[in-house]
């Protein structure tokens, strides 16, 4: 009993310093956050934030951690070998996590953090790809894989970045360039015309 509580203070105590970390970030660069500020902001003392992290650079990594382990299972669901997998499908449950996460994922753009991010995604895609032809001719599928999966987070950080789209319309974008490649791409004068 006495650990359960004393986990449930860890975890709230964890809660605050990563909620004064995003509001801190939503008014200054993550360059500019002090330890110190962020510890006023959650209540706490500096000597609390070290028990939990090495510094902002580590509470930023352990976000970002925290993110990708949300995204794993998706990404790892990703069956081509055996012809089951449903691009659509597949970017409706993306969307769905994105909806939820957009808020950190802007805030890790200004930061100029998603790309690190971007690459450990990248990493478990093509891992996952590769073990799902790894009796064939690895060399090729390793060029495709980095292919696919440089070009679908390039775009996703491109649509981060301007927001320029709906989210809808950029999980129809993506699920379109992942079936069709380049013949997904729109007629002239009919994209974002909802046609």
């Amino acid at each position: 009993m006495n650990t359960e509580k004393q986990d449930r203070r860890v975890l709230r105590t964890k809660a605050c310093i990563r909620r004064a970390f995003m509001e801190l970030m939503e008014e200054k660069e993550f360059a500019k956050i002090t330890v110190m500020e962020l510890s006023e902001r959650a209540g706490i003392n500096r000597k609390t934030f070290y028990t939990y992290y090495d510094g902002m650079e580590s509470l930023i990594s352990q976000i970002e951690t925290e993110i990708l382990e949300k995204y794993r299972p998706l990404l790892e669901s990703i069956d081509l070998k055996n012809g089951t997998f449903d691009a659509l499908v597949f970017f409706r449950e993306f969307n769905r996590n994105i909806e939820q996460d957009i808020g950190i994922f802007q805030l890790l753009d200004d930061a100029g953090r998603l790309p690190q991010l971007s690459l450990r995604v990248k990493n478990i895609i093509i891992d996952t790809f590769l073990k799902q032809f790894h009796e064939d001719d690895e060399a090729r599928y390793a060029l495709f894989a980095e292919y696919a999966s440089a070009g679908l987070l390039s775009m996703f950080s491109q649509w981060v970045s301007s927001r320029q789209i709906s989210l809808e319309e950029f999980t129809s974008l993506a699920a379109g360039i992942s079936l069709a490649g380049f013949g997904a791409i729109p007629a002239t004068g009919s994209a974002g015309s909802g046609k």
